[in-house]
């Protein structure tokens, strides 16, 4: 978590509120490489999911840390993933 009194990161994702002066609330995941991962905007009374963004930061690492392997929705450390290598294997040899 930042802030952003300068709203350089605010303006660099558009999240500026141009009337208000302010910026919307967003969650943004930026893995290691500098990409970005994951991008939500929430409505300024709408509340965050903190679990929710922790699982996703967990899969994010958990996915840099094994190249080909991808989370479906909802997995949680120690949960099954999926090889996207063997998935793809399996659909050439049918």
């Amino acid at each position: 978590m930042v802030g952003d009194p300068g709203h350089q990161l605010c303006n660099q994702f558009d999240l500026i509120i141009p009337k208000a002066g302010i910026s919307r609330r967003a969650t943004i995941i930026i893995n290691p490489q500098g990409e970005v991962e994951a991008y939500e905007i929430s409505g300024g009374g709408m509340g965050r999911n903190a679990d929710e963004l922790l699982r996703k930061v967990q899969a994010g690492q958990f996915m840099a840390a094994n190249p080909g392997v991808v989370c479906p929705a909802k997995w949680k450390p120690g949960a099954e993933t999926i090889n996207v290598q063997e998935k793809l294997a399996e659909k050439v040899e049918r």
